[in-house]
């Protein structure tokens, strides 16, 4: 585990499948394994930049991320703290798995007044009220760039994975 100690910080999360289909595999900067799924991680110290697997992400920055929580909140503060971290890295691994399947999912960006909202419908399941695609997932645009997945979704758009509402 060669990045073992290091002050990592998640700059950006990738699903090579999604959009890259002839790259190749490659290999965790940490431990040296064969990924597809990955993270872009930078060095808080010097600025370097590394590449790891989604395992080696939970191993080298979650974990430390959630013991730092409790460490530094004694109080009650710190279950709601992890819970509300914890959700955020689940929003990640979602919104990632709902654009890996676009013949499932429909995924949507709403444009109103000075936000946008990221929506997910299911293309197998239906609303409450009959209709075909029920929505599984909504989150602001803004807090899906704050917790990594801007140049995910980005690039989603461009590829018309997203679809935008007029």
């Amino acid at each position: 585990m060669k990045l073992q100690g290091l002050n990592l910080e998640v700059v950006n999360i990738y699903r090579k499948g999604i959009f890259e289909l002839d790259t190749m595999v490659f290999c965790c900067d940490n431990c040296g394994r064969a990924i597809v799924n990955s993270a872009e991680v930078k060095d808080l110290q010097t600025g370097n930049k590394y590449t790891i697997g989604l395992d080696c992400k939970k191993t080298l920055i979650d974990k430390k991320h959630i013991d730092r929580i409790a460490a530094n909140n004694p109080d009650f503060t710190a279950k709601y703290k992890i819970k509300d971290y914890k959700r955020e890295q689940n929003d990640l691994q979602k919104v990632a798995m709902y654009l890996d399947n676009p013949n499932k999912y429909e995924c949507v960006v709403y444009n109103y007044g000075s936000g946008q909202d990221f929506t997910v419908y299911d293309n197998t399941k239906t609303d409450a009220f009959g209709n075909a695609g029920a929505t599984v997932f909504s989150e602001s645009i803004h807090y899906l760039f704050r917790i990594g997945l801007k140049d995910l979704l980005t690039a989603a758009v461009s590829k018309g994975i997203i679809k935008q509402s007029k």
